[in-house]
């Protein structure tokens, strides 16, 4: 008879409650929002950028030390049927978006980062009224993860 998946199910969530557990202890995570503190996190360490302090800053979650820039940072899971993504922050309260899309194993598959100039034109009010941009639209804002800062310290984070 074969062996039961049940014993490790169970281990798996308890290496999975451990490895939170850790990343929270670390400071990577933050809140309950896994993917969002995922995405913050790779980004502060790509760019050496300065989280915000309060978890709910209004408005941005990153600061470049070098220029001052004010980044909103939002992630995604990679999805190759669901390319769009809300973006209900104000625009006036910063000055670049940095959209992160983690693989399904929460690695950084791709990242763009775009100034609030460019983004005013291709952003779009969705079927609910909410301001919505697609990964397509990006594309020409997809950064080399090689040309960060932080790209050899966390480059087998990163796909490709």
């Amino acid at each position: 008879m074969p062996e039961s998946p049940i014993p490790n199910a169970i281990e798996a969530v308890k290496l999975l409650a451990s490895a939170i557990e850790t990343l929270r202890t670390a400071g990577v995570i933050r809140s309950w929002r896994l993917t969002g503190d995922l995405g913050e996190w790779y980004v502060e360490q790509l760019y050496e950028a300065e989280r915000a302090t309060r978890r709910d800053q209004e408005g941005w979650d990153l600061r470049l030390p070098t220029t001052g820039e004010r980044l909103q940072v939002k992630t995604q899971t990679y999805d190759p049927q669901n390319k769009w993504n809300y973006l209900e922050s104000d625009l006036e309260h910063f000055d670049r978006l940095v959209v992160v899309i983690l693989t399904g194993f929460l690695t950084l598959r791709d990242l763009y980062s775009i100034p609030v100039s460019k983004l005013r034109p291709i952003l779009r009010l969705g079927k609910d009224k909410k301001l919505s941009y697609s990964w397509n639209d990006l594309e020409p804002w997809r950064v080399d993860l090689k040309s960060l800062p932080g790209y050899a310290a966390l480059r087998e984070l990163l796909k490709g």
